[in-house]
């Protein structure tokens, strides 16, 4: 009889093993989710949105804000790309510093060129940057 006793109360112990092992489980995928929501907000913010676009002849230069400025008055990342038809021929990155406001139309100018385009970023914190993109892939910046 006193095998049936312990066999008995063997039982519910390992029942209850199983269910606090499933709530550990539950507890550090909820962890590994919360700690990822600040990566994946980064990798959302981090991408390419292209702000302006401006066309010459079949020639188009993308203006692209990359993230966010830096809170709460930095410069924000920035690319031009120039792409005939959907071929990226050539692209420069560059920082726009315009006292933490977002990229736009108004950021830059254009200026077509017998063998290039000529770029001028424009930002309020900032003297005027120069970017000449090749129509040959070459690229020139005065940074």
């Amino acid at each position: 009889m006193d095998n049936d006793m312990f066999e008995q109360e063997d039982e519910p112990l390992a029942e209850e093993r199983k269910t606090g092992c499933g709530c550990g489980l539950v507890a550090v995928i909820v962890i590994v989710l919360i700690m990822s929501v600040p990566l994946l907000i980064h990798l959302i913010d981090s991408w390419p949105i292209t702000v302006d676009s401006k066309s010459n002849n079949g020639l188009k230069v993308e203006l692209q804000a990359i993230g966010s400025p830096v809170w709460p008055f930095g410069p924000q990342d920035g690319r031009v790309w120039l792409k005939l038809g959907s071929f990226k021929i050539c692209s420069e990155d560059f920082v726009l510093h315009n006292d933490g406001k977002g990229m736009d139309e108004y950021n830059w100018k254009v200026d077509w060129k017998e063998d290039s385009v000529l770029i001028t970023i424009i930002g309020e914190e900032q003297a005027d940057e120069h970017i000449t993109l090749y129509y040959d892939g070459k690229t020139e910046s005065d940074n």
